[in-house]
């Protein structure tokens, strides 16, 4: 996460006014302007008042998501000194990709407020692509066979904060790709597919996005292995790989916890026009971003709104001030 997000009293209160003062007028981001950056700069010309002077106020600022259905949750809300002309505040919290948000502005002197500005609205910009693949040179074996093994360090041992009763692992999930396909990644938000396997370990709907890249020529096989009923422990899947769709993603639950889980992402198995022999991936302990529990075994607490995927960077995962690894993913040919 970034920096501490404040939500001011301001936001919450009525809506009726209890300062005579005018509303501001915002001045940009407006009319749903796709703005450059996450973090943008929100202005409004100044409030005047009837009894008080107008530099002696404050301008509180308050951003809510817009969900895909409509609703809007308050994300950010809160209050800087007003300027002459033009009062300006900057964005804190970590708004999504490809989002619709609206905000408003009113003047707070002393616990009372002034009247609400117009609401605003602006949208941020599409997650940019991963920059571009250069082309594999390509093998003469068309196919190749290899066996992903999991082998899980996680213990009380490795990771004592918190570390739960019954802690295993979801079946793992693998599917061979292009280049150019994405199931996940950080920085992206996540899909129905990713949070179902994140939260509840399930395969569906994971299985039907899969699908659906496979009918669209962007996705090759998919391939369900086995789950680690205890851990420390070893499972390992086979699966067959060819030169048209080169690349493997993974995914597995960490279970029990609020969104968590283990995987890679678009990993090549072909490097220098060979099939790779062997290849070792430390993982590391990833977070889907669309539940805000903060332990293994937490309550759900669905994240309003999602957060982008990131690495868990943070207790109980964190021994020492740093993440040790849950173990690695090992591809190793058989054929």
């Amino acid at each position: 996460m970034g920096s501490a997000v404040t939500i001011s009293a301001f936001a919450t209160a009525s809506d009726a006014p209890t300062l005579k003062v005018t509303a501001p007028t915002p001045s940009a981001p407006m009319n749903d302007v796709v703005v450059p950056s996450l973090d943008p700069t929100l202005s409004v010309t100044m409030s005047t008042g009837e009894y008080v002077q107008a530099l002696g106020l404050q301008l509180g600022f308050a951003l809510w998501q817009v969900g895909t259905a409509g609703g809007a949750t308050l994300v950010e809300a809160d209050a800087v000194p007003q300027a002459v002309g033009t009062t300006a505040y900057r964005v804190v919290s970590e708004l999504a990709h490809d989002t619709q948000y609206q905000w408003r502005s009113r003047a707070v002197l002393d616990g009372a407020f002034g009247p609400w500005s117009n609401t605003a609205s602006f949208r941020t910009s599409v997650l940019p692509p991963p920059p571009p693949t250069p082309a594999l040179p390509l093998p003469s074996d068309v196919r190749a066979r290899y066996r992903a093994i999991l082998e899980s360090d996680w213990s009380a041992a490795t990771h004592p904060q918190d570390y739960p009763g019954g802690a295993h692992y979801s079946p793992i999930l693998v599917v061979t790709h292009l280049a150019t396909t994405t199931f996940w990644r950080s920085g992206m938000l996540a899909s129905s597919g990713i949070e179902r396997m994140a939260e509840e370990g399930s395969q569906s709907p994971l299985d039907g996005e899969v699908a659906a890249a496979i009918a669209s020529g962007e996705a090759e096989a998919f391939v369900r292995g086995g789950g680690l009923g205890s851990t420390p422990e070893i499972e390992q899947v086979e699966f067959d790989i060819t030169t048209g769709f080169p690349y493997v993603t993974v995914v597995s639950m960490i279970a029990p916890s609020p969104d968590w889980f283990i995987g890679l992402a678009g990993l090549p198995l072909i490097a220098n026009g060979e099939w790779r022999d062997e290849v070792v991936v430390e993982l590391f302990p990833w977070d889907a971003g669309t539940d805000d529990g903060a332990s293994y075994e937490s309550a759900n607490a669905d994240a309003g709104p999602a957060q982008p995927i990131s690495l868990l960077q943070r207790p109980p995962v964190q021994v020492g001030g740093a993440v040790r690894p849950f173990g690695r993913f090992i591809f190793r040919r058989i054929e």
